[in-house]
């Protein structure tokens, strides 16, 4: 189950969701049938008891703040996702304008990696799913950015005096390390471990209910599909959520895509 959660879409996700609230229920249904199984089975008929609802409650509670967790979890990587676009898209600009102030042919030259880095940046952040252009884009975001350092590098040995190339290579740094932080923040995912515990811990829930239920004599059954459905659609939102590239709760690449297009658009303007 897990690894058909790991890789939702839009289609998938909405099967997600009925497959969750149809296994809730089966697992109500379970509970139901054991406790009247049970209650013919015995020689006296049970006496009523409030203990099975307060541990009810307790259950309920405890999967609430499961929830409530791991959504939290979810939301915090997707924050960070989002942070590290503007980020990146920050540096990009500051290690442009400090390139400006170099001299011919130093200053066109970089500034033209510059641009080549960012249009594979560009294609790596609109990848999505299409899984080959992101093999090119990765690659290719390596091969300019491998250039555009190589091309640096003797700029800054050449000029050891100059109070600017400090700040130049703490930009040019900061911007490499952003990508790869970037694609950090891509991989990072929801343990399988908390979903798994989520899950499970679901399902005996309803179990319990089910049991509950069948001390009363109803199964309630419109009020469970209701919280069932409930519960179904925040695992199913926690679950798109944790999908960088599949999901479709997106973090747009628009920030950066803006401060490449300037930087193109800026160079081009720019006086031979």
């Amino acid at each position: 189950m897990i690894d058909i959660l790991g890789r939702p879409d839009l289609q998938s996700l909405w099967l997600i969701a009925a497959g969750s609230v149809v296994g809730l229920l089966a697992a109500q249904e379970l509970g139901y049938r054991a406790y009247r199984f049970l209650q013919r089975r015995a020689a006296e008929p049970p006496e009523k008891t409030d203990g099975i609802n307060y541990m009810l409650s307790a259950a309920l509670a405890l999967l609430g703040l499961l929830i409530a967790f791991t959504f939290s979890m979810a939301v915090d990587r997707y924050d960070a996702r989002r942070a590290l676009v503007v980020e990146e898209a920050n540096a990009v600009g500051t290690v442009y304008l400090r390139l400006q102030l170099l001299d011919e042919p130093a200053r066109g030259v970089l500034s033209r990696d510059l641009i080549a880095y960012t249009k594979a940046r560009s294609d790596f952040l609109a990848a999505a799913r299409n899984s080959p252009l992101l093999t090119r884009a990765d690659a290719e975001t390596a091969r300019t950015g491998t250039q555009f350092w190589n091309d640096l590098a003797p700029v800054l040995k050449a000029r050891p005096g100059d109070t600017m190339s400090p700040a130049l290579l703490t930009a040019a740094n900061a911007m490499l390390d952003s990508a790869a932080s970037a694609q950090a923040a891509m991989n990072a995912r929801l343990p399988d471990a908390v979903m798994t515990v989520l899950l499970v811990y679901a399902l005996v829930s309803a179990v319990l209910m089910g049991f509950a239920l069948g001390s009363g004599g109803r199964r309630h059954l419109a009020a469970s599909v209701l919280l069932f459905m409930l519960v179904s659609m925040s695992i199913s939102l926690i679950v798109d959520l944790d999908q960088p590239r599949r999901g479709t709760v997106q973090v747009s690449a628009e920030p950066f895509l803006r401060a490449a297009a300037q930087i193109e658009a800026t160079e081009a303007a720019a006086p031979r």
